[in-house]
């Protein structure tokens, strides 16, 4: 399967303003790069050593985990010309 590169600022557009407020060219470059934040008062409240992150997957572009996968599915078959683009 093919891998999909997190977005870069290659492939974004000049105007890129903080948050999620970029333009993309295409709804493949919003895949990949799921925000991720950290929640320190968790494990201080715990007395816990470590990084605790929640991952936001409902800021991918379809809201699911699958997003990445289903991409590379789809350029796989292009590659092997089973589908064309557009099909």
């Amino acid at each position: 399967m093919s891998d999909i590169q997190p977005r870069t600022q290659q492939n974004t557009a000049q105007f890129d303003p903080p948050g999620r407020g970029r333009i993309y060219n295409s709804i493949i470059e919003t895949i990949g790069n799921t925000p991720l934040v950290r929640v320190p008062n968790l494990t201080q409240n715990q007395n816990l050593v470590g990084d605790l992150v929640l991952k936001l997957e409902f800021f991918n572009p379809i809201s699911s985990v699958k997003d990445r996968l289903g991409v590379g599915m789809i350029l796989d078959l292009e590659a092997e010309g089973k589908i064309s683009p557009g099909d």
